[in-house]
C-alpha cells in the first residue's frame, strides 16, 4: 500500500478451490447466526484526555536475541539484517503520531554499499513530518537527500562505505498527520487502512524501512498502484515502546514485554522478533473475543483472537472457529505455523487486508448471513500467513505468487470443511465473474482491478487447481511443504515455484495460464 507525489490506493479481493488430504478430519462448524448491525459511535462516547509526552532523542537500542520471553523462537539460520526500536506517542484529539525511531542495519548483501535506500511508507499519504535522521551521528539535510517519490524511496549518503556485514544505524525523528480513514474504493482508488475513523485508528506501513534486497536483483523498490500490493518487506526485529490513551484498546501483531527501566510512566512496550512488520490497531470500542487454537510446532498453544466492534461477538466467534480450523489444515499441510498468536481485527473500511500475524477483515462481513464472505476472507488471510508472511515473494511483479495460493487454499477450505456452500463459493464468492487472462502479469499490467482479480485471484486458483488435480493431495502438499521449507523468511522468485511445478508435472499447460517464460530447474 503506498506513494507520495500521487495519491494511488489499491482494493483488493480474493479467491477458488480442490480436494483433501491426508490432514486431521473436519470438524462440524456451528450453524451460522443473525446478526445485528453495528451501531454508531456515541456522541458522549468521547475518550479520556490524555496528553502525549514530548519526545526526546534520548534512548539507544540494545539489540537482542529474542526480546521477549513470549516471542517465537526464530531458527539461528534466520537472522534479519534490520532491527527497529521506535518510540511512539499518539494524541487521538489531534490525530498526531510522534515518533523516535532507531534503525540498525547489518548489510547483508555481497557488495559494499556507499547509500543506502530508505523506503517511506507515510509519504503515500502525505503523511509523515520530518523532525531529524541521523546516520551514525551525522545529521543529514533532507533538502539534499535524492528521492524518489513514485516508489517512496530516499537514497541515503552513507558517511563511510559498509561492507558485507557491517553495520549503519540510522535515528530518526519524525511525526505522522493521519489522514481519515477512506472508505470508498473503485478501479482506481481503493480503501485505506491507514489512518482514523471515528470509531478506530491504524498503523500499517506507518514507519519506514530498508527494503528487501534479493542477490543477482537488487534492491525491491517499485512504483506506486492503485491496486494491488507494491511493496515487498524483508523481515525484521521490533521494540517498540508505546504512549497512548489508557483506555483504549490496542490490538497488535507484537508481543508484550517488559520495559527499560528508564521508560517513561504508562508505557506499553511490545516486541516482535522476524516479521514482515509491525501492526497497531487501536479503538475504545474493541470487543476482544478468544477461541483456542491448534498447538504449535513445539506444543504450545496457538492463540486466536478478534477485536471486533458492539454486536459482532458472535460472528467473530463464528470466524475465529474457522481460523483455528484453516490453522490446523494448513499446518498440516505446509509446515508448521511461524507464530504463537494470530489476530483478527475487524476493519472500520470496506476492505481486507494480511499483514505477519495479524489480518483485517471489513466490517459490512460481519453483517451477512450466513457468513459466507466472512468465513471466505478469514480463510484466505490465515493462508497468506504462509504465502507472504513465511514465503514474501515479489508482490508487484509477481502477485500471483501469493494472491493465487492463498485462493487456492481459501477453495481448498471450503471443499474440505464447507462442502455445502461450494457452489456459492465458486460464483457468488466472486460475484458471477468469470476467471480469465493471464496470471502473471505484474500489478500494472492489467489495466484495472477486476481484470487484475479476474486474472490473478480467480484464473490464478484455476491454474493451482489443475496442478493439485494432476498431483493428487500428496503431491501438491509435499510440492508446497518443500517451497516452503527452502525459502521460510526469505523472497522467492517464480523459477522458485514454477520450477517445481514443472519438475512434477513437465506436461502442465503453461501457455492456458502464462504469458512469460520461466527457467526451468537447474537454469
Amino acid at each position: 500500500m503506498l506513494p507520495g507525489i500521487s495519491a494511488l490506493l489499491f482494493l483488493a479481493a480474493v479467491a477458488l478451490g480442490l480436494t483433501a488430504c491426508a490432514l486431521p478430519q473436519p470438524t462440524p462448524l456451528p450453524t451460522p447466526r443473525a446478526l445485528t448491525a453495528v451501531p454508531t459511535r456515541p456522541a458522549s462516547a468521547t475518550p479520556s484526555a490524555w496528553a502525549p509526552l514530548p519526545l526526546t532523542p534520548t534512548f539507544t537500542l540494545t539489540p537482542t536475541a529474542s526480546p521477549s520471553p513470549t516471542a517465537t523462537p526464530v531458527p539461528p539460520d534466520q537472522a534479519v539484517a534490520t532491527q527497529h526500536h521506535l518510540r511512539v506517542t499518539y494524541d487521538p484529539a489531534a490525530q498526531w503520531v510522534g515518533v523516535e525511531h532507531t534503525l540498525r542495519y547489518t548489510n547483508p548483501t555481497a557488495e559494499t554499499l556507499s547509500t543506502l535506500p530508505l523506503i517511506v511508507p507515510p509519504w503515500y499519504y502525505f503523511a509523515l513530518v520530518w523532525q531529524r535522521l541521523e546516520i551514525d551521528g551525522q545529521a543529514l539535510d533532507l533538502a539534499q537527500v535524492p528521492a524518489k517519490p513514485s516508489r517512496l524511496v530516499l537514497e541515503l549518503p552513507l558517511p563511510a562505505a559498509l561492507p558485507p556485514g557491517e553495520t549503519v544505524t540510522l535515528y530518526m525523528r519524525y511525526g505522522l498527520w493521519l489522514p481519515r480513514l477512506r472508505v470508498t474504493g473503485n478501479e482506481t482508488n481503493r480503501p485505506m487502512v491507514f489512518g482514523h475513523s471515528p470509531r478506530q485508528t491504524n498503523l500499517v506501513d506507518w514507519y519506514p524501512f530498508v527494503p528487501a534486497y534479493v542477490p543477482g536483483e537488487g534492491w525491491v523498490a517499485r512504483p506506486a498502484w492503485p491496486y494491488g500490493e507494491f511493496l515487498t518487506y524483508p523481515r525484521a526485529d521490533f521494540t517498540l515502546e508505546w504512549q497512548g490513551p489508557a483506555n483504549w484498546v490496542l490490538a497488535t501483531n507484537m508481543e508484550p514485554t517488559a520495559c527499560p527501566a528508564e521508560a517513561a510512566p504508562q508505557t506499553r512496550c511490545f516486541a516482535l522478533r522476524a516479521a514482515r512488520g509491525a501492526v497497531l490497531s487501536l479503538s475504545p470500542y474493541y470487543t476482544r473475543v478468544e477461541t483456542p487454537g491448534p498447538r504449535s510446532a513445539d506444543g504450545s498453544p496457538i492463540t486466536v483472537e478478534a477485536f471486533v466492534f458492539a454486536g459482532h461477538r458472535g460472528p467473530a466467534q463464528v470466524a475465529l472457529q474457522h481460523a483455528a480450523q484453516a490453522l490446523e489444515d494448513y499446518a498440516a499441510a505446509f509446515g508448521p505455523y511461524h507464530r504463537r498468536r494470530l489476530t483478527l481485527v475487524e476493519g472500520d473500511f470496506p476492505f481486507s487486508m494480511e499483514y505477519d500475524g495479524l489480518f483485517f477483515v471489513r466490517g459490512s462481513h460481519f453483517d451477512l448471513t450466513p457468513e459466507k464472505f466472512l468465513t471466505a476472507i478469514t480463510v484466505h488471510e490465515v493462508a497468506h500467513q504462509w504465502w507472504f508472511a513465511q514465503v514474501g515473494n515479489d508482490q508487484a511483479l509477481h502477485p500471483w505468487m501469493d494472491e493465487a495460493l492463498a485462493t487456492h487454499c481459501e477453495a481448498w477450505y471450503y471443499r474440505r470443511r464447507l462442502p455445502d456452500w461450494v457452489a456459492w463459493w465458486e460464483s457468488g464468492r466472486w460475484e458471477g465473474l468469470t476467471p480469465e487472462g493471464p496470471i502473471d502479469g505484474s500489478i500494472y499490467e492489467y489495466g484495472g482491478f477486476f481484470a487484475y482479480r479476474r486474472a490473478v485471484y480467480q484464473h490464478g486458483e484455476r491454474f493451482w487447481a489443475q496442478v493439485h488435480a494432476q498431483l493428487g493431495d500428496a503431491g501438491w502438499t509435499a510440492l508446497l511443504r518443500a517451497y516452503r521449507d527452502a525459502h521460510f523468511g526469505g523472497i522467492a522468485r517464480p523459477q522458485d515455484l514454477l520450477g517445481r511445478v514443472a519438475a512434477a508435472w513437465p506436461d502442465a499447460p503453461w501457455p492456458r495460464f502464462f504469458q512469460h517464460t520461466f527457467p526451468q530447474p537447474g537454469e
